[in-house]
């Protein structure tokens, strides 16, 4: 039985009042009377939706424990990276729960895991977990499917370890992986994996024909015999998958910004199957986490991504493909729109009973939290600024550069993507206007080589990067950014300076005191590239502009010597090691020497003291410790 000691207020504790009550709220919506199986947690971005799963998952442990003999939760997010720390994140139990970032394909081998500890933490990503269709994986996950089926009378030999070879290049790899790799796999996995393998006619056949291809080794394989092989390996993939979800028991699935892998929720592919499988669990429950469920605003040309149709879309996967509830819910949004319109013609006796029916429908799967209303102010430490981006001369050039070679390749309008980004030939990548240019480069219609002819000035070269020159916005709110931070220096500093200091600002945090982070937000995917790209070079270009001597872009670092060096002279011995003591930790030196107790000790007149008085004290400090040396 899970541990029937564990108590959940030391989670609920550190949460704030507001993500406390969406706990409250998520909980009982899943397991209270009249529960529902799935909910969304809509909350604005910022407000903690990963410590409102971990509330739910505390109060799911304390709820579950003496009732069921394990609990696994499954977190699933679409980059590895965020699910591997996300995962540590939300085990609230410590070393007590086994927690791993993974591949569904990988459980055998840690199966005997699972069934050892009472609570299992495991995360995924959707594009290794469970699109595995034409795909080769891991060299592991080939090893392991090597290891359960290469006794069967089909593998033919060497047929199988052929095959499943994949992109490994390194023969003698291969063969250590699959004659010298011993993992601990789990019988009762590999039993039904082999016994879904056989019992599929139509797959024995194709194996036997493609071991029977495999059965000598080839460096070089047919385009015809290699897709085959890939769609072999991504069906044994899938089959894998399949049968470790029955060992892996989820009872709470969550699915973190999961409109960017919406297309598994609801389609009919093998991937969207396996994934349903995972959610439609026997009991499960599923928590949807995004501050962006579906999309608020679709432009005229968007008619494969409209808003409205990707919000009932969210709808029926919440309510269990219900239809009678997702009528329901559209039957009051028409007459809340309704009510709008009577609204404007002075009628505001029904608006605010339609509104809480409307609202009591939804709320039965999903609630949201928004900051405004959270504050008497009604700001919640977030101000909209009032910016006015003007337009100059040169930003239309860009944008009639950019409008003629859209219409020399037959591109849609690009004005929408010209208002937030500049540069768009350069940086406009996976897009429309770029994959036309890019297919016709080789034989380029003569109207685009002439409107990227008369772009003198409008692109970006490599010419200028190299020798520093300045890069002109391009852009209103590009121009607009630049006077909100490189124009006012912060570009000389590290971080933006605390609102609370320890010490007394001083240089350039002197004159960024008071500046604070902004918020950027864009519908294109183009624009955080160019920010990074044309911000960064900006702020480069300076520091490099106060040097005496000039540095070519390709050449700074190699001109430039680092403050702190470890090299080796010629005898093979380490120099420069005197600056290794800047490096190490000091544990003692840290007790001794607390800044903020320096800071309530020095300080005066409510004001913290300066940097010099700091470092004063902590020299006094260090002459102490040192005197007592022996």
């Amino acid at each position: 039985m899970v541990d029937e000691h564990f108590s959940a207020a030391q989670v609920l504790g550190e949460l704030k009042d507001f993500q406390h009550r969406t706990v409250d709220y998520v909980f009982n919506r899943l397991y209270g009377d009249a529960g529902v199986s799935r909910f969304l947690v809509a909350d604005e971005v910022g407000l903690g939706k990963t410590l409102v799963a971990r509330g739910v998952i505390a109060r799911t442990l304390e709820y579950l424990q003496g009732k069921v003999d394990r609990v696994d939760i499954v977190y699933v997010c679409s980059n590895s990276a965020i699910a591997e720390q996300n995962v540590k994140r939300l085990n609230v139990v410590g070393e007590k729960g086994f927690t791993r970032a993974s591949r569904l394909t990988l459980l055998p081998m840690e199966a005997h895991q699972l069934a050892e500890n009472k609570v299992n933490f495991v995360s995924f990503t959707p594009g290794t977990t469970f699109d595995l269709k034409s795909r080769g994986g891991r060299v592991e996950e080939r090893a392991l499917i090597y290891k359960m089926l290469f006794q069967l009378h089909w593998a033919k030999e060497d047929g199988l370890r052929n095959m499943l070879q994949g992109a490994v290049r390194n023969r003698d790899n291969w063969l250590w992986w699959t004659r010298h790799w011993e993992p601990k796999i789990d019988d009762e996995i590999s039993n039904a994996f082999r016994l879904s393998v056989n019992n599929n006619e139509a797959l024995i056949e194709r194996l036997e024909i493609c071991c029977e291809r495999f059965k000598e080794y080839r460096t070089a394989v047919p385009w015809i015999e290699s897709s085959e092989r890939y769609s072999l390996i991504g069906e044994l993939r899938r089959l894998l998958a399949q049968n470790c979800l029955h060992t892996l028991k989820p009872d709470l699935v969550i699915l973190d910004e999961f409109q960017r892998f919406k297309g598994l929720l609801d389609g009919d592919h093998g991937a969207a199957q396996l994934a349903r499988e995972l959610i439609n669990y026997p009991n499960a429950k599923t928590l949807l986490l995004s501050a962006t469920p579906y999309k608020m605003l679709s432009l005229d040309h968007e008619t494969d991504d409209n808003h409205y149709p990707d919000f009932l879309r969210t709808l029926k996967f919440l309510f269990k493909e219900d239809s009678d509830s997702v009528t329901k819910v559209q039957g009051l949004v028409q007459r809340y729109r309704r009510q709008l319109y009577a609204m404007a013609d002075g009628d505001e006796s029904s608006i605010v009973i339609e509104q809480e029916k409307l609202q009591t429908t939804l709320l039965q799967v999903m609630c949201r939290t928004e900051r405004v209303g959270m504050t008497q102010q009604l700001d919640s430490m977030l101000i909209e600024p009032s910016r006015t981006a003007a337009l100059e001369p040169e930003d239309l050039d860009h944008a009639a550069t950019v409008d003629r070679a859209a219409r020399a390749v037959g591109a849609r309008e690009p004005i929408e993507y010209w208002k937030s980004s500049p540069y768009l030939l350069n940086f406009l990548k996976h897009y429309e206007l770029r994959r036309k240019i890019d297919a016709v480069l080789d034989d380029p219609p003569k109207d685009l080589v002439d409107s990227l002819r008369q772009a003198d000035g409008y692109l970006l070269e490599r010419t200028s990067f190299e020798s520093y020159e300045q890069i002109k916005p391009a852009n209103a709110r590009m121009r607009t950014l630049f006077q909100d931070t490189l124009e006012r220096g912060l570009w000389k500093v590290l971080w933006i300076p605390p609102s609370l200091p320890y010490s007394h600002p001083s240089g350039p945090y002197a004159d960024a005191a008071g500046e604070t982070k902004t918020l950027v937000f864009s519908a294109w995917n183009v624009v955080p590239d160019v920010i990074a790209a044309i911000c960064s070079y900006e702020a480069e270009r300076r520091m490099v502009d106060d040097l005496d001597r000039s540095i070519a872009y390709s050449e700074l670092y190699d001109r430039l010597r680092p403050r702190l060096r470890f090299t080796k002279g010629r005898d093979d011995r380490l120099t420069g090691m005197r600056a290794m003591a800047w490096l190490l930790p000091s544990p003692r030196l840290a007790e001794a020497v607390d800044p903020l107790d320096l800071a309530i000790r020095r300080s005066s007149d409510n004001r913290p003291p300066t940097m010099a008085d700091m470092i004063t004290e902590t020299e006094k400090l260090c002459r102490s410790l040192l005197s007592s040396c022996p």
